[in-house]
């Protein structure tokens, strides 16, 4: 069937079904206005929206009904359906329609423009190229597991932590298991009968103050093993002399 004998029977069959002129053009609003979404890259169902659309367009024009479909919420809605990038374009296309021609777009403006933008879409050659990017970067992305938050811990973790890191600076090694001055009577800080994890005073203490009261404690630890060690290796040498 020869594309104008379709029109007029189409034309036809509408006029049957629907009685009169309002009906069909309420019709082709109602069917414009209620399309599913196009997605991004969807070629056919843009295509299959631009036939529909300028089949409206013709018939609205017939009609005398084509004003229906310039009303601005009506092209909002026709302009939703189209995926993001298509409307983004279509708003320059719009800003320069109302630049240069001193007024706004119609609906015949946007008909022409997706009808446009599907041939573009459809061409057999550009339509439809693949990208380029690798897709596993994304799905490595969502694979990845959330990075671990660090936990708050409580005064008496922090102090034992800083505690065992200087010592550590001081000792070629240490052992694990044995807790540190923190956990031991009297506290090292007032020496009063608990221990410095509970030590209300220290707390109160600016950070800087308590790092650098840890420091010194560790320092003078570690100073006084060196002495003793020293003292005992003299006295070692003196007696092997006697």
């Amino acid at each position: 069937m020869q594309p104008s004998r379709g029109y007029k029977e189409a034309k036809r069959l509408l006029h049957k079904h629907y009685g009169d002129e309002l009906r069909i053009a309420s019709a082709y609003i109602d069917k414009a206005l209620q399309w599913p979404q196009i997605k991004s890259e969807d070629g056919k169902a843009l295509n299959a929206y631009a036939m529909f659309l300028v089949g409206c367009r013709n018939t609205m024009e017939d009609i005398e009904s084509l004003e229906e479909m310039d009303n601005p919420t009506n092209l909002r809605t026709v302009v939703s359906k189209l995926p993001y990038k298509m409307k983004e374009r279509w708003r320059a296309e719009a800003y320069n329609i109302k630049e240069r021609r001193d007024r706004r777009a119609k609906f015949t403006d946007l008909v022409s423009y997706i009808e446009r933008q599907a041939k573009i879409a459809t061409d057999p050659l550009f339509g439809d190229i693949p990208d380029s990017r690798p897709t596993s970067a994304g799905k490595n992305d969502k694979e990845r597991p959330p990075a671990k938050k660090e936990k708050r811990g409580s005064f008496a973790t922090n102090v034992s932590t800083e505690n065992q890191k200087i010592k550590g600076a001081g000792e070629k090694s240490a052992n694990p298991n044995k807790k540190g001055s923190a956990f031991e009577k009297p506290c090292m800080y007032c020496q009063q009968a608990h221990t410095l994890a509970t030590c209300n005073k220290i707390r109160k203490q600016p950070h800087k103050e308590r790092v650098e009261f840890l420091k010194s404690r560790a320092y003078a630890s570690v100073l006084g093993r060196a002495i003793s060690a020293s003292s005992a290796g003299k006295e070692q040498s003196v007696r092997n002399v006697n």
